[in-house]
């Protein structure tokens, strides 16, 4: 602790030599933060009186980060303007005349308002205010999050059905069907009393994209999810219920990683990109594809793993973290990578619980290969082996970018899954531990380079440019993204240091 105690005067008075620099970065951040969060919200995110949830959450993500009162109500007011001219919320594109500019204003000049008095009550407020406030802006985007998907799932589409409507019936045989349509004949062939190989293998043979069996193995999903589904009673709104509150479980652990290592201030936006993401499947034909189901898993995996680098003496996170990422492969076998990390995490662990650590995280990998065995063996030779492992081997740039971009509708774009694909390697690079470090470098860099070499068939013969595979890997650099905030701590608006692990024990 003495070593500590003279750092701390040191940095004290590095901050006096550099007051406009430190003041500078913490309003900077605010800023960045507060036109990620509404550029999450405005896209329909929010449905009963968007501009002021807009302008409400906007305001308390920048006063919690920016520096003094005046400079968050000036950053609140930027903010607004800056997310308006990127994503207009829908009360301000449906509206002219008087009363668009009325909206306008009331967006801008609120989220100053707010962000001024949020300032104001973290600073002369108890200790936890800046915790409450935070955690009350995510509340609100989880509510929002519930009430627009129940929404536009129960609203008719122009030309089409309700998506809880669309889901409550058997696709007939013969039709070419999406992936998410192929999916549903499956469930509801199971919900009918077939076992789920041969449900699969006919729903497979009878959609004119394929016409055979799979191609390979590789070509059946694992049954987890089917049987899972096949249990759940009132389908199909006990589908969108159960994917709503896995998205839940998700938001929540990217909150608990932000808060374990920085601050639960830093979690808003997270928590609002998230669920803008995650609105995608549950409101499309997506809602039925593995990866987001899996997605959520593997983020509380994520968050389990983290937090049993911060406290090595209770095993149940490392249990916790290493089930999940079990059930999150099971889900989807491309989350694989969730149960490498954590043997190659061990190597670095300290030399006390290394042993402990391989065993659990091999026990894991050890019962996903013995499931995945008894897949194959179930499916019993029912391929078509039309396919070869070349046929993968055919990523590249573009296939990185469109996994990168799908699902961004309701980000307003991709460009906040590019800033933090950017943040989530310099946090993780930044983790004090050497292996928590290595643990959630490998979370973030993996899925980067399996997208990167490697490509789905789905791409290529369906013609829609896109790559689904991006499931899997944008909620993890949205979640980790507010680590790098570790490395520009000094600025003061972090209210908890990653100390190294000798201090934490």
């Amino acid at each position: 602790m003495a070593q500590v105690k003279r750092s701390s005067p040191a940095r004290a008075n590095n901050l006096k030599s550099r007051p406009a620099a430190a003041r500078l970065a913490r309003d900077a951040v605010a800023l960045v933060v507060g036109v990620l969060v509404y550029g999450a919200l405005a896209p329909m995110l929010v449905q009963i009186a968007a501009v002021i949830q807009i302008a409400l959450i906007t305001g308390v993500s920048v006063g919690l980060l920016a520096t003094v009162v005046a400079d968050a109500a000036a950053v609140g007011v930027l903010s607004g303007v800056l997310g308006l001219l990127w994503a207009q919320p829908y009360e301000v594109a449906a509206a002219t005349g008087v009363t668009q500019g009325l909206l306008v204003a009331a967006t801008v000049l609120g989220s100053g308002l707010v962000a001024a008095g949020a300032a104001l009550l973290t600073r002369r407020g108890p200790k936890q205010t800046r915790s409450w406030l935070a955690l009350a802006g995510v509340g609100i985007v989880l509510v929002n999050l519930w009430s627009t998907t129940l929404v536009l799932d129960t609203t008719p589409l122009k030309g089409g059905p309700a998506g809880l409507t669309a889901l409550s019936f058997v696709p007939s045989a013969g039709q070419t069907l999406s992936d998410n349509e192929f999916y549903q004949r499956v469930m509801w062939l199971m919900q009918g009393g077939q076992g789920y190989y041969h449900a699969f293998r006919q729903a497979f043979r009878e959609n004119p994209r394929w016409g055979t069996d799979p191609h390979s193995v590789i070509g059946y999903r694992m049954p987890t999810l089917f049987w899972f589904w096949r249990l759940l009673p009132g389908k199909p709104l006990s589908l969108i219920i159960a994917l709503l509150a896995l998205c839940t479980i998700a938001v929540a652990a990217a909150v608990w990683l932000a808060a374990t290592r920085v601050h639960v201030s830093l979690a808003l936006c997270p928590a609002a990109l998230l669920a803008a993401y995650f609105l995608m499947p549950c409101t499309t034909n997506g809602l039925l594809m593995m990866e987001p189901w899996a997605a959520c898993l593997g983020l509380a995996s994520i968050a389990c793993a983290a937090t049993s680098y911060r406290h090595r003496h209770n095993v149940v996170w490392l249990a916790a973290a290493a089930g999940l990422a079990l059930l999150a492969t099971l889900v989807r076998e491309t989350m694989g990578f969730l149960l490498l990390a954590g043997p190659v995490a061990s190597l670095w662990a300290p030399s006390a619980e290394r042993t402990r650590r391989l065993v659990v995280w091999g026990s894991a990998l050890g019962l996903f290969a013995l499931a995945y065995a008894a897949h194959a063996l179930a499916i019993g030779g029912a391929v078509s082996r039309t396919g070869t492992l070349s046929s993968y081997l055919q990523g590249g740039i573009e296939s990185l970018w469109l996994a990168l971009t799908y699902a961004t509708d309701f980000m307003g774009g991709p460009w906040p899954v590019l800033l933090c694909g950017a943040l989530a390697i310099a946090g993780a690079a930044s983790a004090p531990e050497a292996d928590s470090r290595a643990h959630l470098l490998f979370v973030v860099l993996a899925p980067l380079a399996i997208i990167l070499l490697t490509g789905n068939r789905a791409l290529r013969e369906s013609g829609v440019r896109i790559n689904y595979w991006g499931v899997i890997l944008v909620p993890i650099l949205v979640a980790v993204a507010p680590w790098a905030a570790v490395l520009v701590r000094g600025a003061g608006w972090t209210l908890r240091s990653a100390s190294p692990p000798s201090q934490r024990r």
